[in-house]
């Protein structure tokens, strides 16, 4: 006979109370400080420009983001929205 397998609830258990006194470490691992690992930096998200819905063009955006301060502009322009159907029947 060989070795007794245990079942898979009670070795869930059994590493439970291991997992919970382990916590504050892993947190407190986690939280530290790494040195030029971040970057905080002010930015504008979903943003659109003339080449669909928006108002002002790509350079104005950017020219705009630099009045601004801002670092970061994630565009987020959408095809060519514009259509024509002609005379309203």
């Amino acid at each position: 006979m060989k070795g007794k397998m245990l079942h898979p609830t009670l070795s869930l258990l059994t590493l439970l109370p291991l997992t919970f006194h382990l916590l504050p470490l892993i947190f407190a691992l986690c939280s530290l400080p790494v040195e030029g690992a971040f970057l905080q930096e002010k930015g504008a998200f979903h943003v659109h420009t003339t080449f669909s819905t928006g108002t002002l063009s790509l350079e104005e955006v950017i020219e705009e983001a630099r009045r601004e301060g801002i670092g970061t502009v994630i565009l987020t322009d959408n095809f060519l929205l514009r259509f024509e159907y002609g005379l309203f029947p």
